[in-house]
């Protein structure tokens, strides 16, 4: 008899339980479209504030095709808890001369806030390096970056930049 009223009490506990399942999970699915409208608006005021953003997207070609920059691919790599991003970007000189690449690539999560960057042709002081892109030349550099504090990042900002002494040259008028 005891054992009855046990699986009575059981069998009662279990029917609350999943009534209580399907109610949230209609409730889930409820706020649904509403949760992917919050994140829509959330990417339109960041992307407003930072109009040079860019969605930061895993295993797909991102053009990016300014000055010398073609494109950029990410790739997620690490555990969940060690989360790394690796990147492989393609620059092309269509100049008429060398050039020394500087690139700067900065990350961002949903909000908006810096949370890492990469820089290609700086050494870690933020000093030229000597890489030469030769005239017409294509070149792909790789590097794995990894964020502050295991923060997630959404968006990415692609600066691109010449040493000084370049810049020079390029503003004078060819004769």
């Amino acid at each position: 008899m005891f054992v009855s009223v046990k699986l009575s009490m059981y069998a009662k506990e279990v029917t609350e339980l999943n009534m209580i399942e399907k109610k949230q999970s209609r409730e889930l699915e409820q706020m649904r479209p509403k949760l992917d409208q919050l994140k829509k608006e959330i990417d339109e005021l960041v992307m407003g504030r930072l109009p040079s953003l860019h969605k930061l997207e895993f295993d797909k070609v991102i053009p990016i095709k300014e000055k010398y920059v073609r494109n950029i691919i990410f790739t997620l790599i690490g555990h969940e808890q060690d989360r790394n991003y690796e990147y492989k970007m393609t620059l092309k000189n269509d100049t008429l001369t060398a050039i020394h690449p500087i690139v700067k690539i900065l990350f961002f999560d949903r909000l908006g806030i810096q949370v890492g960057s990469s820089s290609i042709g700086l050494d870690e002081n933020g000093l030229p390096t000597l890489d030469v892109l030769d005239r017409g030349e294509v070149r792909s550099y790789n590097s794995v970056v990894k964020l502050s504090d295991g923060r997630r990042a959404e968006y990415f900002m692609i600066q691109v930049d010449l040493p000084e002494y370049q810049k020079v040259s390029q503003d004078r008028p060819i004769h």
